[in-house]
Order: C-alpha cells, then sequence, then structure tokens
C-alpha cells in the first residue's frame, strides 16, 4: 500500500483525537474500508510516533487523548 494511503490515515486518527478526544480501530475501519488489523497496525504506528497524551482506556475500547490541563 502507498505511502500517501498511510499518511492520511495517520492524519485521521490525529484529527479524530482532536475532535472527539477518542480513537477506536472502528473508527479507521469504516472511514478507510481497512481489516482490524490493519487498523490496529496503524494505531500502533501513531503512537510509536506520537505517544504523548494518549492512553488505552479498557472499558470504553478506545484510545483517549488525556486532559493534560488537569495534571
Amino acid at each position: 500500500m502507498s505511502q500517501w494511503f498511510k499518511d492520511r490515515r495517520q492524519e485521521f486518527i490525529a484529527a479524530t483525537l482532536r475532535q472527539f478526544g477518542q480513537v477506536r480501530r472502528a473508527d479507521l475501519m469504516r472511514e478507510f474500508d481497512i481489516s482490524s488489523a490493519q487498523a490496529a497496525n496503524d494505531i500502533a504506528l501513531f503512537l510509536a510516533s506520537e505517544p504523548q497524551h494518549v492512553r488505552y482506556d479498557v472499558s470504553a475500547k478506545a484510545y483517549v487523548l488525556e486532559d493534560i490541563t488537569n495534571g
């Protein structure tokens, strides 16, 4: 798959986190028609490059942007 598609998915993850405060594999799967494994790989790649203030919330089953203003 081309780098362009990978970049669009990385931008989508960042934008979704900024706008909604969370992102799920299902969001990527729906938006880009990709497999669950590819969505997980994309999120792992995002976390490897920008791990600050993003954590996995087990109860929500989503990666959430932590509120750093109340820290």
